[in-house]
């Protein structure tokens, strides 16, 4: 006699169902599945698996749930005879292709502090057993090939009782909470409610409520909104402009990472969500004059950065630490409106930080360049159109002497760096809604982060909130392009590494979004 138990189509207009020519059950359990993440933006797909209480894989279905009415969803476990059931049920709720390859259970531990290498790999996708399989009634192997990646996932286990003769309902929500907690099925053990929470799934408690339910979609909010005044810029008595000014960006859910199909990069594999508090950006990457009022309000710099140019810039350059394209000077020489450059990452901190704020996270940054003060996601970081190569006259890039990708923009606009609002024009270099400058080049800008994969355990220990691999020895983190760029670094997932000043990178600062 079979004793497993199996799904069947109840509520849902999609295929979920794993014998629709099964007699119709004696025992009955119909699993009402919801979510408060939001619909489709972060859940657009739910996968169930189901396995015995011994393990053994049996069945699977992935379905499409992309519009928000759908849900809660339902689908039905039942047993053909008489006998008790107990189904281990799998709930993966993720968004469209959010997916890697499946090489078996690949479950980890997420890494706790203190770390002993923080840059190590938690999960390179590395070989495993490839087990376990998914064979059907006939022998043959259909484990599917692709699985939920993790990072995007919420990942739910939940044991459901099946008796004979009882047609009851079980009520499960899938809680943003978990989404990046991946369930160890071997171990089973699960995240319900709180990240990084592991424990034992419970049997599902059963009622005779068969009706929908109102749905949590989008309910989960874990952020504010940015409540503090930003700085409206400053002007120095004999006129001189800081480029000081802030926009304020409202706390917020989104996905970070982006595996670009021309430009990217095997770093920005996987994705994971990111929940980041509000904050306040300077519209303007830091100028020359703004150092030179930091000097004389008595700020020091912890090194021997910036390099000091007290000539007048290059006409061309030899490499990326020819201090005659550095762009400070130990009196004005003409460039207070460029932006400071030759300038180390510890120095770039110091000096946030004696201006009350800090150097963006990777978060932070990629935020606002693909996401705050628009409806969706873009790839530059002034908006759309996304499969357009941006021009010359968008942005200051391609101004150095190296051809990179055969459109060099030294030839019409001139060689070497601009004004920090030399792009700030319409079809600029600007973002939507904020009007935050030079996102896409200008200078690469310095984040607060040590460059690291993000699946490296400092990222993954570092969790959903505000996540970052920071404090950690190693490369710092560059975002955006620079004036002497190719076009791929307008990209802005594009992340690079560096670990000395450049000609060619400068900072803005971040404060605290709420009062």
């Amino acid at each position: 006699m079979r004793r497993d138990a199996f799904a069947s189509l109840l509520l849902v207009s999609a295929t979920l169902a794993c014998d629709e020519t099964s007699p119709d059950p004696i025992g009955e359990v119909v699993v009402q599945v919801d979510t408060d993440l939001p619909v489709p933006a972060f859940v657009s797909r739910l996968r169930v698996d189901f396995y015995t209480e011994s393990g053994r894989w049996y069945e699977t279905r992935d379905v499409s749930l992309a519009d928000p009415r759908v849900w809660p969803t339902s689908f039905g476990v039942f047993v053909d005879d008489a006998a008790e059931s107990i189904a281990l049920v799998r709930l993966r709720a993720y968004p469209e292709g959010g997916v890697r390859d499946y090489r078996g259970e690949r479950f980890a531990e997420r890494p706790k502090m203190p770390l002993d290498d923080a840059l190590a790999l938690v999960d390179p996708s590395r070989p495993s057993n490839g087990t376990p399989r998914l064979v059907d009634k006939t022998g043959k192997d259909i484990t599917p090939r692709f699985e939920p990646q993790p990072l995007l996932t919420v990942d739910r286990l939940i044991r459901v009782r099946v008796r004979a003769g009882e047609r009851l309902t079980a009520h499960v929500v899938l809680r943003g909470a978990c989404v990046g907690t991946m369930a160890d099925v071997v171990g089973k053990r699960t995240c319900v409610d709180r990240e990084d929470a592991l424990v034992e799934p419970v049997v599902a408690p059963l009622d005779d409520d068969r009706a929908p339910r109102p749905s949590l979609a989008g309910s989960f909010a874990p952020s504010e909104k940015c409540t503090k005044t930003p700085r409206s810029g400053t002007t120095l008595p004999d006129g001189t402009r800081l480029f000081d000014e802030q926009a304020c960006v409202d706390g917020a859910m989104f996905r970070l990472g982006a595996h670009d199909g021309v430009f990217g990069h095997l770093e920005d594999l996987p994705e994971r969500v990111a929940i980041l508090d509000p904050f306040l950006i300077e519209r303007y990457e830091v100028t020359v004059a703004r150092y030179r009022k930091a000097l004389a309000d008595g700020f020091v710099s912890p090194d021997a950065t910036p390099t000091v140019n007290d000539a007048d810039l290059a006409k061309d350059e030899a490499d990326f630490q020819q201090t005659g394209l550095c762009s400070w000077s130990t009196t004005p020489r003409g460039r207070e409106m460029l932006a400071l450059t030759c300038i180390s990452h510890e120095a770039a901190i110091a000096l946030c930080r004696f201006f009350g704020g800090d150097l963006p996270s990777e978060a932070q940054w990629e935020y606002a360049a693909t996401i705050a003060g628009r409806p969706f996601r873009t790839r530059f970081a002034w908006g759309g159109p996304d499969d357009t190569i941006p021009g010359c006259e968008r942005a200051i890039w391609g101004r150095g002497a190296t051809n990179f990708t055969g459109q060099v923009c030294n030839t019409t606009f001139g060689f070497g760096p601009a004004p920090v609002n030399a792009a700030e024009k319409e079809g600029g270099d600007v973002t939507p809604g904020l009007a935050i400058v030079n996102l896409g080049a200008g200078v690469a800008e310095w984040a607060r982060d040590t460059m690291a994969p993000l699946d490296a355990a400092c990222w993954l220990a570092s969790g959903l909130r505000d996540p970052g691999c920071f404090g950690v020895p190693g490369q710092k983190s560059v975002r955006g392009g620079g004036w002497r760029d190719n076009v791929a670094s307008l990209i802005a997932a594009n992340r690079r590494r560096e670990d000395e000043w450049s000609t060619g990178i400068g900072f803005r600062c971040v404060y605290r979004g709420t009062r």
